[in-house]
C-alpha cells in the first residue's frame, strides 16, 4: 500500500511535469517497489470511475442490464490501466528510445 506521504510527493511530481517542468522527476521514489505501488493509482481512481458509471446508467441511454454494464465497463477499466505500459513499451523499441521509458537502474531490466 502506498504511504500517503509518498501519494502527496507523487502527485505534486506529477503536477509539476504536467506543467512541463523535468524537476517534477525528483518528487517520484526510483525503485521496484515505487513502480508497482504506483498501480495503486487505478484502486484510488476506481470510486470516482464508478461514480461517473451510475451517472451514465441513470440516464437511461444505456440499453444493456446493470450487471451487463458494469461487468464491460470494470473490463475496460482492467485493461486500460495493463495495456498503457505494455503500449508504451513496445512504442518506445519502435522509437528508439526505451532507455526514457524505464530506468534500467531502477528494475534491473533490458526491455532489448
Amino acid at each position: 500500500m502506498i504511504s500517503a506521504r509518498e501519494a502527496a510527493l507523487s502527485l505534486y511530481g506529477a503536477y509539476r511535469l504536467a506543467r512541463f517542468d523535468p524537476s517534477g522527476l525528483q518528487f517520484f521514489e526510483h525503485s521496484v517497489g515505487a513502480f508497482w505501488r504506483s498501480f495503486f493509482a487505478a484502486v484510488i481512481v476506481a470510486p470516482i470511475f464508478v461514480i461517473f458509471l451510475s451517472i451514465r446508467y441513470s440516464t437511461g441511454e444505456i440499453e444493456a442490464s446493470l450487471p451487463t454494464f458494469l461487468t464491460y465497463e470494470a473490463a475496460g477499466y482492467v485493461i486500460a490501466w495493463l495495456a498503457f505500459p505494455v503500449v508504451m513499451e513496445g512504442l518506445s523499441r519502435t522509437l528508439d528510445i526505451v532507455d526514457k521509458l524505464v530506468r534500467k537502474s531502477v528494475l534491473g531490466v533490458r526491455f532489448y
